[in-house]
């Protein structure tokens, strides 16, 4: 069976024939909207529908901040990030690992197995906040 308001060819079970295309148009809308009856109107009372909205409250307007604290924690991070490299890289180039104990050996090559991810981490973390901050605005 198909449905008259719409063109044949598009359902479901036309076999092809070109005459099948017959197109009714749709009804016209009802010109008068239906209205509700007195007994309902008279059942409302008056009181329940306001005459005018509510003003809001001024404390319930709460502004939104001006900072991202995303933002803040990024590039705090991303310069604490970098102050860390630096120091590792002061240690390397002052060269003073106590290399005469086997701990000391290992402890020794930290600062320069941790140095340039912790300098490529704050420098990622530093430029992210300045993009976020570019973005935002």
């Amino acid at each position: 069976m198909t449905d008259p308001r719409y063109d044949p060819r598009f359902q479901r079970g036309w076999d092809g024939d070109p005459a099948a295309r017959v197109v009714n148009p749709p009804d016209p809308p009802d010109p008068a909207p239906a209205k509700a009856s007195p007994a309902v109107a008279e059942s409302v009372p008056a009181d329940s529908v306001p005459a005018e909205p509510a003003a809001p409250d001024d404390d319930a307007w709460i502004e939104q901040p001006r900072y991202n604290p995303f933002r803040i924690a990024l590039a705090v991070t991303g310069v604490a990030l970098l102050a860390v490299g630096g120091w590792l890289t002061w240690v390397m180039v002052q060269g003073q690992q106590n290399m005469s104990t086997p701990d000391g050996a290992v402890f020794g090559q930290l600062p320069y197995l941790l140095m340039p991810p912790v300098v490529l981490a704050g420098l990622v973390a530093v430029i992210a906040a300045i993009a976020v901050g570019g973005r935002s605005r």
